[in-house]
């Protein structure tokens, strides 16, 4: 784990958005992003007001029909898009392998998934909301 680096940023809800389209600006090199969100509906949401601010982004969760799960992550591999935001579970079933950063939206549900995509990575970033600090622990 010498070559992760692992940063863990504590902000309430509503400027989890605006810490992410700064990291976005900010490291104009990172071809390919994955976001993870714990819920579909927070993979549209956030999917949409990405792809509103001129950052071409993709969303990936299991309720979308394969063709259109395979189109996404075809745009992501092929940087057609610089960003996927997929859900946490579905995180599970696809090959991330090669992608350089990871942005937990939200701190994983499960212990495994952080201990997972942080050795899968060379750079991760978590947003952790006083709610959920304690899930640090």
């Amino acid at each position: 784990m010498s070559d992760n680096q692992q940063y863990i940023y504590e902000v309430f809800e509503q400027q989890k958005h605006d810490l992410l389209v700064h990291l976005l600006k900010q490291n104009s090199a990172w071809k390919q992003v994955l976001v993870f969100r714990r819920t579909r509906e927070g993979v549209h949401e956030l999917a949409s007001e990405l792809n509103k601010g001129s950052i071409l982004t993709e969303s990936l969760h299991g309720k979308q029909k394969q063709e259109i799960r395979d189109r996404s992550i075809a745009n992501f591999k092929a940087e057609k898009c610089r960003v996927l935001v997929v859900t946490d579970a579905l995180a599970r079933a696809i090959d991330w392998t090669g992608t350089a950063v990871v942005i937990n939206y939200e701190f994983p549900e499960l212990e495994e998934d952080y201990i997972t995509r942080a050795s899968a990575v060379s750079t991760m970033f978590t947003f952790v909301t006083p709610q959920n600090g304690s899930d640090l622990e």
